[in-house]
């Protein structure tokens, strides 16, 4: 039995939407299983039989006590995981889904998932899987095995039949100005929240990294003009994290596929152009993997394939362009939280990932790995001086009217103010905004060209009010 835990002041765990109900869907917890989840959970956090990091979430392999388990329908002494979001890691790519375990709900059954126990947004309980990464199957140098590319891509067309009906309601922001199937406007939209959610936000931190690289806030708007003559194609459900690393390979050879934060809706060629570069495909290997992508998305949405070869550059131009501004981001934090890691590691990955973004970016020159390790060594230097200022989003919720106009939500007017107390009790500044603060009352918190905020403390100190 899938069983959800039902809300806790404490913690960020959801009802599901009704379509999950029924005999073999999730139902709440009772008092007693409840109070069974809360053991589990404290139990898995503090005697773990294996801790798995990851950059958005730590597994922690646990055995499920008896209690929970008898109420889950589960034999004695099942291993599980306690899937736990991290909130001190920096963000640097778009979220579509805020709760990674609806998500995991809603393909149960449809896909080769890790099977979900508990649905809790911040501390989900799944089923642990015996097996091996991907990766770690293949030696250093060793090229993918035909067989192996073949389930890949048989996944992503697996995905395709999978209906939007089927899925968590999409989020306001992602639905705006994105007609469905039309490939350009959903890469100007991926463009939009990029620079919204992860550039502006982290500008106040990382900014004078940026700059001595020869990156500007809108420099993802050179890629506009790819958007106009992309082919219409059917949009769906995208991983967009789907590397080596994401792939365990069980005992008997079969996949499941994890790490499910990112995933997306949107052109199936997006999700093809992430994965030629996150598994570093070598170049002569390319064209064999995206003629059995091809092949494979052929017999399931024909359509899908529409201007696969003019089309996916603009794809791979856009990631490699993103990349770049993701790559100096968690360089920099990196430097700063551990004086262990080698500069001139992390300028190799910078350099490497600006000659890719150079032609996307239209940049003008790219700085050379010593340049980029002064650059990080000035950043690192700065921090240890004055304290990092941490950048935060008050978060995305829905495109209020302007308040300036007769339709302005009051709704919205309220929040705006009461926001606006708490950040300046706090000792929060505004910024990357078009708004002045003179403004800032009668604002809607949540629109993106006034959402980013920065604590004037350092980033061991200060804490953001709204996640």
């Amino acid at each position: 039995m899938m069983i959800i835990a039902q809300p806790l002041e404490q913690s960020m765990i959801t009802i599901p939407p009704s379509r999950y109900s029924g005999p073999d869907g999730y139902v709440p917890l009772s008092p007693a299983g409840l109070d069974a989840y809360r053991r589990a959970v404290a139990l898995a956090r503090a005697t773990p039989l294996r801790v798995i990091p990851g950059h958005h979430h730590d597994n922690y392999v646990f055995l499920i006590p008896d209690a929970l388990a008898a109420e889950l329908g589960l034999p004695r002494a099942t291993s599980g995981v306690l899937r736990v979001r991290r909130t001190d890691t920096v963000q640097v790519a778009v979220r579509t889904w805020d709760c990674e375990a609806n998500l995991a709900a809603a393909l149960r059954g449809r896909l080769d998932v890790p099977e979900l126990l508990v649905q809790a947004c911040d501390e989900a309980i799944y089923v642990f899987h015996k097996g091996k990464p991907l990766v770690h199957l293949l030696k250093p140098g060793q090229r993918v095995p035909q067989a192996r590319v073949d389930q890949l891509v048989q996944f992503m067309a697996a995905k395709a039949r999978v209906g939007r009906d089927r899925l968590p309601q999409l989020p306001l922001l992602s639905r705006l100005g994105v007609r469905d199937g039309d490939s350009g406007s959903d890469l100007l939209r991926n463009i939009r929240t990029m620079e919204r959610s992860v550039i502006r936000p982290n500008w106040p931190t990382f900014g004078p990294v940026f700059e001595d690289l020869g990156l500007s806030m809108s420099g993802l708007r050179a890629l506009k003009g790819r958007a106009a003559g992309m082919r219409r194609r059917p949009s769906g459900l995208l991983h967009k994290d789907l590397h080596a690393g994401n792939v365990l390979v069980n005992q008997g050879g079969r996949p499941l596929f994890l790490d499910w934060e990112l995933a997306s809706w949107g052109d199936h060629l997006h999700d093809l152009a992430i994965h030629l570069i996150r598994m570093d495909y070598p170049p002569e290997r390319r064209p064999d993997v995206i003629e059995a992508w091809r092949v494979a998305l052929r017999d399931v949405r024909p359509e899908a394939v529409t201007g696969l070869h003019e089309d996916l550059p603009h794809w791979l131009a856009y990631e490699h362009g993103q990349s770049a501004y993701a790559d100096v981001i968690r360089a920099a934090d990196r430097v700063v939280r551990d004086e262990k890691v080698l500069l001139e590691e992390q300028a190799e990955k910078i350099n490497r990932a600006l000659l890719l973004a150079k032609a996307p970016l239209g940049l003008a020159r790219v700085p050379s790995a010593e340049q980029a390790a002064k650059a990080l060594q000035f950043h690192r230097d700065r921090a240890a001086q004055e304290g990092t200022p941490r950048s935060y989003a008050v978060g995305w919720f829905a495109e209020a009217p302007r308040p300036d106009r007769p339709t302005a939500s009051l709704f919205w007017r309220r929040q705006a103010r009461r926001a606006y107390r708490a950040l300046r009790a706090a000792g929060w500044a505004l910024v990357n905004t078009w708004l002045d603060e003179a403004e800032l009352p009668a604002v809607n918190p949540g629109h993106p060209r006034s959402s980013a905020i920065q604590s004037e403390g350092s980033a061991s100190g200060s804490k953001p009010i709204f996640a």
